[in-house]
């Protein structure tokens, strides 16, 4: 999420971590976003979000892969705490956008909140806040919630396709 707000490839100032993570996500941002079962679901929350629906399904999909990590029998909570604790080991290297998104992300506990769709809710409703309230991603909770079976299945078939092509990183 944090290199989403990394613009250009001028890497220079960037430590071997920093820079491994930034292109890991955009490699896996272009498989996402052009995987049909990605489309399928955005076009699904289109009629609602417009063109942010992209970003509700991505949530989702995060809401199903923090899911993932917790039926597989890791300790969630202590991702979350690992995942904290490298934050703050890179943070001085970070760009501006990249310290308030992590601010929100760990401040938050935005991650803890992915595991539960109150915990989506509130995360969508401050992801509104961030667009100056354009749109309301909690209005995708509804049409999540009637057609959870679809984006269970269209996850899992994405989610399988991802661990073969991306199995060292994942």
């Amino acid at each position: 999420m944090l290199a989403d707000t990394f613009k250009g490839s001028n890497f220079i100032n960037y430590n071997p971590s920093v820079i491994e993570g930034i292109v890991l996500h955009r490699k896996l941002d272009e498989f996402i976003d052009n995987y049909p079962s990605f489309i399928k679901l955005k076009q699904l929350l289109y009629p609602v979000l417009g063109k942010f629906a992209s970003i509700a399904v991505d949530m989702f999909f995060d809401y199903f892969m923090a899911l993932k990590i917790k039926n597989l029998g890791a300790d969630y909570h202590k991702y979350c705490i690992d995942l904290q604790e490298e934050y703050q080991l890179v943070k001085n290297e970070l760009t501006p956008d990249m310290l308030v998104l992590g601010g929100l992300i760990f401040e938050r506990q935005w991650l803890l909140d992915y595991t539960t769709l109150i915990g989506m809710e509130n995360i969508m409703n401050q992801m509104s806040g961030r667009v100056k309230n354009i749109v309301h991603f909690s209005d995708a909770i509804p049409v999540f919630e009637n057609n959870k079976s679809l984006f269970t299945e269209e996850y899992e078939i994405f989610y399988q396709n991802l661990i073969t092509i991306f199995p060292q990183q994942l």
